[in-house]
């Protein structure tokens, strides 16, 4: 763990940006034991936490029904979007996994979450050292923020920015495919290019592996 000079401890960096959000929060509070529920949902982000630090993310914040991390502190920005593109579709065959055997059954509808991936040049106010990052500000992140917001509107449960996307190899963009579009994100002033890379809300998808148990993916989380 390298110790940073005074002068560093504030740096400017390239880094792939993910925020998540539980969906429906407030409804699902309401529906059975309050107390359950949130220690359902404080353990669902637990794994998350686990999945995206196992990919190389640093937790940048954790808060009620929701996190964001950052890629990229130690790596290149290619690699960061990497990463966090296989941070994510490891969350949400995690996520599948615990519908199928426990959402469903206790609650009758699948839990579900937004996600928005973003690239940018950020400032980053490290703790200490390089690898303990305190805060990391910027549009880069306000822009990731309205994205994973944005998921709501256009009923699609993962965005990725155009800048996300122009990191990735070839390969996944044949994977993601070609659902393109500009919108208005409140508060940016330019129109956004973003990738629709997930499914609808309120359906359960079987595109993933679900013949696995929890150890499974408790032991890939880390």
């Amino acid at each position: 763990m390298a110790i940073l000079p005074a002068d560093q401890l504030v740096t400017e960096m390239e880094l792939a940006i993910l925020f998540l959000d539980i969906r429906d929060f407030t409804g699902l509070l309401q529906h059975g034991s309050e107390k359950e529920n949130i220690q359902t949902i404080k353990k669902l982000l637990d794994l998350f936490v686990k999945i995206i630090t196992n990919f190389g993310g640093n937790i940048i914040n954790r808060a009620g029904d929701g996190l964001y991390a950052v890629f990229g502190l130690d790596t290149t920005l290619r690699t960061a979007a990497k990463q966090a593109l296989r941070s994510t579709k490891m969350l949400f065959e995690s996520l599948e996994f615990v519908n199928q055997e426990f959402a469903l059954s206790k609650f009758g509808f699948p839990l579900e979450v937004g996600i928005g991936l973003h690239t940018g040049k950020v400032i980053v106010e490290h703790e200490y050292s390089e690898d303990m990052p305190l805060s990391v500000m910027g549009l880069p992140v306000n822009i990731a923020a309205r994205l994973q917001a944005h998921t709501k509107k256009v009923d699609n449960d993962l965005i990725l920015s155009d800048a996300f996307y122009s990191q990735l190899a070839v390969v996944e963009h044949e994977k993601l495919g070609k659902n393109k579009k500009q919108v208005a994100i409140p508060g940016v002033r330019a129109l956004q290019t973003i990738w629709l890379a997930g499914r609808s809300y309120h359906k359960v998808c079987n595109n993933y592996t679900l013949g696995i148990t929890l150890d499974h993916h408790m032991a890939i989380a880390g």
